[in-house]
């Protein structure tokens, strides 16, 4: 597990129970997505990072980009101008994508949904993709949304991801399969 992770669990957590208590799981979801492309940005982070600037200035910046982002004409809610200030004093401003991601997966494992990457070696028509959200929810009992992208390095099939469980149906897959059992019986 990394430090980040560990370190933005209880940020995450704690957002996610407030977002939930008072009903703005959609609200948080946007103000966390559009805090993690500010975040991401690698000239505010050589900002955040020098050492010549001060949490108050890190804090004071990301209000005023994300009164923009917004378009709020005065402050930002005051639970997110909160969440921005802790951040800021507690010098985890760096940590807000990890902190998006575990709201995100903790909003999803609420809406019993769950987002399934499809890496595929050609695109999938919409009756495909139709029959392959079907089978995942019944498999995975979950409301499925796809992630497609397309990769050709596959040479064929498809490679399916949700969360820690992975099919790899793609044709270098199974190639890179057969492979590493035709070196294994060779040495055994």
């Amino acid at each position: 597990m990394s430090d980040r992770t560990s370190i933005a669990r209880p940020y995450a957590k704690a957002v996610f129970q407030h977002a939930l208590e008072h009903q703005t799981l959609s609200d948080w979801s946007t103000w966390l997505a559009k805090l993690d492309d500010v975040v991401s940005c690698p000239d505010f982070q050589g900002f955040v990072l020098n050492p010549e600037t001060s949490s108050e200035q890190h804090a004071e910046i990301l209000v005023s980009i994300m009164q923009v982002l917004l378009d709020v004409k005065k402050t930002l809610p005051h639970v997110l101008n909160a969440l921005i200030q802790v951040l800021a004093q507690n010098k985890r401003i760096l940590v807000l994508s990890e902190i998006c991601l575990q709201f995100e997966a903790l909003r999803a494992d609420e809406e019993n949904r769950i987002c399934v990457r499809v890496n595929s070696f050609s695109p999938l028509d919409e009756r495909q993709q139709t029959r392959l959200i079907e089978r995942l929810s019944h498999r995975l009992k979950r409301k499925v949304t796809l992630d497609l992208t397309i990769n050709p390095a596959l040479l064929g099939g498809a490679v399916i991801r949700a969360n820690d469980w992975v099919i790899d149906a793609s044709v270098k897959g199974q190639l890179d399969k057969l492979g590493a059992d035709l070196v294994g019986s060779l040495r055994g």
